[in-house]
């Protein structure tokens, strides 16, 4: 049995491969020859350097499932035995539905690397890497608008979190208490809190209301826009409110039950105007008899929180607009993923609070002492790696301002051309924001009606390809359709391709001219299964 590096179409199908052995048979992988040595369960175990370097053998049938195996292995086994198992996992580049960072500079994972074995919260043994987190902090609070960010002794508040869930839950967390602690100031019930979002809302929030014991009042999105409106969040609101929340650019998620994402800016100056007007009304809060209560807006600015001030000082510094963050004065707390377009590798959040006294004493309570140094800790997790606030810093440092924007601004540039490309294919609405002032960088789009195939068989497509796109519903909309009747286009799904700093030029071509075959086979022949897409691409790749 002879078997070169040319048997195999790509890398992934050379480490996926698994040889049915026979025994005494040659096997030739690239220039290297062994002899297949079988061992059945009644005979010993074969050398080492006759099993190691194979999947297939008796070797990979070790690794274990159930139960922590009795005896060890040698790591180089391991090592293969494992990355081949993991070959089968999708190229995490073409994964075009997620924002989270997949590629860094090799100096920034060097950096991470030797940061592995630090335990984040001690914080007396690795003041340095403390300290690093809160020039982060501070970097990203003044970025925000946070009161005084322009003083030479400026701190932000806020802290590091293993991904903006947590950090919601933080910004959840202390909204609750500080309704609770007024509430008991002026004899009232704290039973009931509510907090009140959009359908189009993360799946956290609904997770933070269940867990939280906070009544969610979740308020349907317009269906032409796909966004809820601020004027239908405010009619929600109660003495009973702890906050509002407004999304700057869709998340992600993988449930397909739950939002659809557009990537838009929702309209965060008009709440916080509408806000504060109803807040100024007679009787607004008729029960307080010693401190009015004031509902707090929290920006859930996981995605566009690093892409909307680079947008907004690049294209249009005086557009008030883009106006979303501490700046309007109601919003009291943000969070920001550092893993998505903050350009660092997955596990890393933020959460930052207007000021100090946003933070109730009840969360600052927990002094970490560990090893004689005192600082406040309202992190959940006593157990957290520092690699990713290392290569946070990294990138605030490598990049700098100016150059971030150019990579934001570069993004946003290749979302606009994909989303045309799409357009004059005929074949798709393109539901994502139009103007790269208002949006994230990332195409939302549907196929226009009429058609005997839907967005899911589309993307099963593409996913026989190395492609994933992913497909959402939408979510609850004010009215009973999910659509007018006469916009033409099919079903309540949605597709969506997010452009990160991995999604060259090169590649964009690659996937349009994909798509633009697909979907002229599927109007041919709407059954057309995985073989007949797998011909028509490599007819494709023979004839260009």
């Amino acid at each position: 049995m002879v078997i070169t590096d040319s048997s195999f179409k790509n890398q992934n199908d050379r480490m996926s491969y698994s040889p049915v052995l026979i025994p005494g048979a040659p096997i030739v992988l690239g220039n290297r020859t062994a002899t297949a040595n079988v061992v059945s369960e009644t005979e010993g175990k074969a050398p080492d350097d006759q099993v190691s370097n194979y999947v297939g053998t008796k070797l990979a049938l070790k690794l274990p499932r159930l139960s922590i195996p009795k005896e060890g292995m040698d790591p180089e086994d391991v090592y293969k035995l494992i990355r081949s198992d993991l070959s089968m996992d999708a190229n995490p580049q073409m994964h075009l539905g997620t924002f989270l960072t997949t590629d860094m500079d090799d100096q920034a994972l060097r950096l991470m690397n030797e940061s592995c074995g630090k335990n984040f919260v001690d914080f007396g043994v690795y003041p340095e890497t403390t300290d690093i987190s809160e020039r982060c902090r501070n970097m990203i609070a003044s970025t925000f608008h946070a009161p005084g960010n322009q003083s030479e002794t400026f701190k932000g508040t806020g802290c590091s979190t293993v991904g903006s869930s947590e950090a919601i839950f933080l910004g959840v967390l202390a909204l609750k208490i500080r309704w609770q602690e007024n509430r008991k100031k002026n004899n009232l019930d704290a039973s009931k809190p509510n907090m009140t979002f959009g359908s189009n809302a993360h799946q956290t929030w609904q997770k933070a209301a269940c867990y939280l014991e906070i009544d969610p009042r979740i308020v349907k999105v317009n269906p032409e826009t796909l966004c809820v409106d601020p004027v239908n969040l405010i009619a929600q609101v109660d003495e009973n409110t702890i906050s509002i929340t407004m999304t700057l650019g869709d998340m992600p998620t993988n449930d397909l039950q739950m939002e659809q994402f557009t990537g838009k800016y929702e309209d965060i100056q008009t709440l916080d105007n509408l806000l504060g007007k109803k807040m100024e009304q007679p009787g607004w809060d008729s029960q307080a008899t010693v401190e009015k209560w004031s509902v707090g807006i929290h920006v859930d600015a996981a995605t566009g929180g690093f892409v909307a001030p680079s947008v907004s000082s690049a294209l249009t510094p005086n557009d008030a607009s883009l106006i979303w963050d501490f700046q309007l004065p109601n919003v009291v707390s943000i969070n920001v993923s550092g893993h998505k377009y903050g350009l660092t590798y997955p596990g890393l959040g933020w959460a930052l609070w207007r000021e100090p006294q946003y933070v109730p004493e009840q969360m600052t309570q927990f002094n970490n002492v560990t090893y004689g140094k005192s600082l406040p800790d309202y992190n959940i997790n006593h157990s957290k790696g520092t690699e990713q606030i290392i290569g946070q810093y990294y990138i605030f440092t490598r990049f700098g301002k100016d150059q971030m924007q150019e990579i934001i601004l570069s993004l946003l540039d290749k979302a606009h051309r994909f989303a045309l490309r799409l357009v004059n294919n005929g074949n798709f609405k393109i539901w994502s924001a139009g103007d790269v002032r208002y949006g994230v960088p990332m195409i939302s789009f549907s196929l226009m009606g009429g058609k005997a195939f839907d967005e899911e068989k589309l993307s099963a497509c593409l996913r026989t390809r190395g492609w994933i796109v992913p497909v959402f519903k939408r979510p609850e909309t004010e009215t009973k359709h999910n659509l007018p009747t006469e916009s033409g286009e099919s079903g309540k799904m949605l597709l969506r391709i997010i452009i990160r700093d991995d999604f060259s030029d090169t590649r964009a071509d690659k996937l349009y001219s994909e798509i633009s075959a697909v979907v002229a086979l599927l109007l041919s022949d709407p059954k057309a299964d995985s073989v007949a897409v797998a011909n028509l691409v490599d007819s494709m790749s023979k004839s260009s």
